[in-house]
């Protein structure tokens, strides 16, 4: 049968038989396999499952590996070695085995593979992991001929809003809320709303540099007495404290009164924990002080 078969190929030399290798692995690129494993749906992204720790990460499988090394280590001309050594050819040679090239691979992928978190010096960090606030944004731009030498500023709130115009839809915004001060009692705060990130953060740098105000210091590290104050929902109770004793308080107060020079002082927040009435509040009620 399968003579007959051959016979008849013989005649028909139109008809070749190819093999069939084609599977999931052989139609859908690497890219689209990881794909598969890695994203996240945009409902589910919107549902936080896209910032989830110990998430699938894309793995490069061939790092390490170079085109024509392998197990058995045999020389390519023109591949992995040149094809003309002076006036001869250079054939296709089988060297001795490599039995370090299977370890030397290991080694490059756990080195490479490994996340190491970039350190960040205390000064530069903010309140908590990756959000911009509490991060410092330097000095003060200056106004004209006014210099902001030994002003800070500092991000208390940064937050992104939509707002829905008519003809044009959802759109974008940048809210910025960015605190001042020099640490000799001047400190200053201002808001800023654009559609830039960047100059979200400059308007709201620039307009708390044009609002400071002046706050008295008792002995040069602590407030003239105890004071409640109170702004929309925010409640804030403050207490006086010997020296020594440290900023005991919320991290937006402790913020502020860095900026400010307060050093020693114990806080107490009641209702509404936000950070643009808690930053008015706390400073309405310095303000407030008798001497």
């Amino acid at each position: 049968m399968l003579g007959a078969l051959f016979q008849y190929v013989k005649k028909c030399p139109q008809m070749i038989f190819m093999p069939v290798r084609t599977s999931v692995y052989t139609n859908v690129t690497a890219q689209d396999l990881w794909k598969t494993i890695t994203s996240v749906s945009n409902a589910g992204a919107k549902r936080g499952r896209a910032k989830r720790r110990g998430a699938t990460k894309f793995k490069d499988l061939n790092l390490g590996q170079r085109i024509g090394q392998g197990k058995s280590n045999i020389q390519w001309p023109g591949l992995n070695a040149p094809v003309v050594q002076g006036r001869d050819i250079i054939p296709i040679t089988e060297k001795p085995p490599d039995p370090m090239h299977q370890q030397r691979l290991l080694e490059v992928r756990n080195r490479l593979d490994r996340f190491r978190r970039l350190s960040i010096p205390p000064s530069e960090r903010g309140f908590t992991g990756g959000s911009p606030a509490g991060k410092s944004l330097g000095q003060p731009d200056p106004i004209n001929e006014i210099t902001f030498e030994d002003f800070d500023s500092r991000l208390v709130e940064f937050k992104t809003l939509q707002r829905t115009i008519g003809k044009i839809g959802r759109k974008k915004f940048t809210s910025a809320f960015v605190a001042v001060g020099n640490g000799k009692g001047l400190v200053g705060y201002g808001k800023a709303l654009t559609q830039d990130a960047q100059h979200s953060l400059q308007k709201a740098k620039l307009t708390a540099s044009k609002q400071l105000l002046y706050i008295p210091i008792c002995d040069g590290h602590t407030i003239f007495h105890d004071f409640y104050e109170a702004y929309y929902f925010t409640k804030i109770r403050c207490e006086k404290r010997p020296p020594g004793y440290g900023l005991r308080c919320h991290r937006i107060i402790a913020l502020l009164c860095r900026l400010i020079g307060i050093k020693d002082i114990y806080a107490k927040i009641d209702g509404a924990i936000n950070s643009q009435n808690i930053t008015k509040a706390f400073i309405r009620g310095l303000l407030k002080q008798v001497k």
